[in-house]
Parts: structure tokens; C-alpha cells; sequence
């Protein structure tokens, strides 16, 4: 008997063990474009706004100086994302060689992000043609009844319309000869999530290509407090935000591209939760293995439940569900500790919360009640 309980125990242990590795999401890539086609300090802020929003990015900056050029670095990325630079023509004119390479990118199901000149550069002219029919990019300074005419760096106001469907009125973000995209109606795809303030035009928006999504922003909601110490084009003058500096638009605006413009779903199924109960075939290298691990731990758990071995799959949360990435090692080893003390099976897919300890999230693609 002393032989079977302790089996049953280092059964218990083991399983948490196994359900560790296989809890930890993870990170999505995105790549950032870093090159002659983009100005200094402006890949590094999108890296940043990219690595601390709510998907926690893992960047990789690629360009014809990078260890990495764009079209290696697009294997197995969900983003590419391209920030402000220099003079547009020019800039397309260096970066059209990865032109097909991103178009069948975005096709197939991946993401853009242009901020200021990646904006542009999305376009039908000097652009890769990632936009719907009819719809185009230009200056917002030569647009009439603009805020801003002209390219000195300074700030500018945006309504914003948030993917959980409020928006704020003007809003203050750093503006340096921004676009305005053109041609989108009410019959067209995809959605206007930013307005200027001064005369409607549209700011930002999130339209289809493809299985992808291509998401433009013509002023920088990445900007951060560096950008209001110096112009970025000239050095002679400080920029002042009234609001401060706030990354909730640019987080927002992410978020918003990779859930195909809405807001993720209010089950989380988008912030990693379906890929612990479904393989899906673009995720097959990381996707399947989670999966596979949690029906293990489902199958085992309902078999065992009245032979007193117990089997679970831990996943560390933050209170509102949203995965935590970097996951607490005291937090685990409690729950792991309170697991193997219990009597009787619990919940198999043990959701926690550091300090709450397991916490029931609604996940109703789970077929495995």
C-alpha cells in the first residue's frame, strides 16, 4: 500500500510538471522593419508598443543592415510592421523588393501594421498594393481643412473609436506630415477606427487582403517620451502632448488588427485560450503540442477520477483573464502544492490567479467540460 500511495503521488507531481511546460504561451512574433526606409528611434518605439502590448510580441527587427532581411524574418511572424522614415518614393523605392513577399504574407493570413510612412506605403501608388479597391494614401497637410499644413513635427487631434465600440474625442498624438486614407465608405471592407478631429478625415483604419488584415495609422500613437524632447526632423524645438505620453490608442490599435478590427472576443478564445483545446493549421509547430497535452490531461483525469490519481493542466492568468506570459514561480508552486493535497480530482484545466489561486474562465469552444 505504501508502494501505490506513493506512486499516486509522484503521479500527481509529474502531470503539474508535464502541464508547466506545456501552460506557458507562446510569444508571437513581429517583425519590424529597421533600415534606409525608416528614421531613427521610430523601429525601436514600434518594437516597444509592440512587445508591451497585451499579444507581448516577441520583435525581431529585420532589414538589408539586420542580421535577418525582411523575408526570412516573415517565416513564422503573425506581424510586420513598418514605422515612420523619410521620403515616401524613396523609401518604396528600397523596400519594393520585399513587395510580393508581404503581399503573400498578409494574404495568407498574417498582419501589417504601417505607422506614418508604412502607412503610406500600403497604398496603390509608390505601395504594395495591400489596400481595397478605390482606396489610397496621401498627405493629410495638403487636405482641406487640416489641423496641421504643414511637415514639422508636433501633435495633432484624433477621434478614436476603441474596438470595445467608444471613442474618445480628440485625442492628442504626435504627427510628423502624416496620412489620410482615402476612398473608404460604408460599402467598403474593413472598418475607420480614427478620425482627425479638424475635419473627419480618416486617420486609421483596419481593412482586409487577403486571409490577412492591414491595419494604417497616419500619426504615431507609439510615440514615447523621447519624441517630445527633440523633432524627430528638426532638432530646433521640443514637442509638448497635453494629454502626456499614453500608449492605451496604440495597444488598442494592435489589438484591434490582430482580431481582425474588433475587440477580442470577451471569452479570450483570441488571446491564446483556443490553441489549449484546438490545433489550428497555421499554428501547427506550437499549437498542436498544447492541444495534444491538454486532451492528455482531460482523458487521463476523466479515466482516473475514482482510482485516486489526479491529472491537471495549469495555466497562470492575469485577473481578467488574459494570459500571463511571464508566470510566477511561487504562484505555481501553491497551486501545484494545494492540487496535490486535494482528495478528489477538481477542475482538469486549472486557470489561476496569483494570490486567488484557480479561477473558472468561460471557454465555450472547450469541448472537454
Amino acid at each position: 500500500m505504501r508502494y501505490i500511495k506513493s506512486f499516486t503521488l509522484h503521479m500527481a507531481v509529474l502531470s503539474s510538471t508535464v502541464m508547466t511546460a506545456f501552460g506557458a504561451h507562446a510569444r508571437p512574433k513581429a517583425v519590424v522593419y529597421r533600415g534606409p526606409a525608416s528614421s531613427p528611434g521610430c523601429p525601436e518605439s514600434l518594437g516597444q508598443l509592440l512587445e508591451s502590448s497585451p499579444s507581448n510580441f516577441k520583435v525581431v527587427y529585420a532589414g538589408p543592415n539586420e542580421p535577418v532581411d525582411v523575408i526570412e524574418a516573415l517565416k513564422g511572424a503573425t506581424v510586420y510592421a513598418h514605422g515612420g522614415g523619410p521620403n515616401w518614393s524613396k523609401a518604396y523605392r528600397s523596400t519594393k523588393k520585399y513587395q510580393k513577399a508581404i503581399q503573400s504574407f498578409v494574404d495568407n493570413g498574417g498582419h501589417y501594421l504601417g505607422f506614418c510612412l508604412g502607412a503610406y506605403l500600403a497604398g496603390p501608388t509608390n505601395g504594395y498594393g495591400l489596400l481595397p479597391q478605390g482606396v489610397k494614401t496621401d498627405r493629410e497637410v495638403e487636405q482641406k481643412g487640416a489641423q496641421i499644413d504643414s511637415e514639422d513635427d508636433t501633435v495633432i487631434e484624433v477621434d478614436w473609436k476603441f474596438a470595445d465600440g467608444h471613442i474618445d474625442k480628440k485625442r492628442w498624438l504626435y504627427f510628423q506630415d502624416g496620412v489620410v486614407i482615402q476612398g473608404l465608405n460604408d460599402k467598403s471592407p474593413g472598418r475607420v477606427v480614427g478620425r482627425y478631429s479638424a475635419n473627419g478625415d480618416v486617420a486609421a483604419s483596419i481593412t482586409p487582403y487577403g486571409k490577412g488584415w492591414v491595419g494604417l495609422v497616419g500619426p504615431h500613437p507609439e510615440a514615447d517620451k523621447t519624441w517630445c524632447k527633440y523633432q524627430l526632423s528638426h532638432d530646433d524645438a521640443e514637442i509638448t502632448n497635453p494629454e502626456g505620453i499614453k500608449f492605451d490608442i496604440g495597444h488598442d490599435f494592435i489589438e484591434a488588427i490582430i482580431n481582425g478590427g474588433y475587440k477580442a472576443s470577451k471569452n479570450l478564445e483570441r488571446k491564446g485560450w483556443l490553441l489549449v483545446v484546438r490545433s489550428l493549421p497555421k499554428f501547427l509547430d506550437a499549437g498542436v503540442g498544447k492541444s495534444g497535452a491538454t486532451h492528455i490531461m482531460w482523458a487521463t483525469a476523466d479515466a482516473y477520477k475514482n482510482r485516486g490519481n489526479k491529472f491537471y493542466y495549469a495555466d497562470e492568468c492575469k485577473p481578467n483573464g488574459v494570459p500571463k506570459y511571464r508566470v510566477n514561480g511561487d504562484a505555481h508552486a501553491d497551486l501545484y502544492w494545494e492540487l496535490s493535497q486535494g482528495k478528489e480530482q477538481g477542475p482538469w484545466m486549472q486557470t489561476f490567479v496569483k494570490g486567488e489561486g484557480y479561477k473558472k474562465f468561460n471557454m465555450p469552444y472547450t469541448p472537454m467540460n
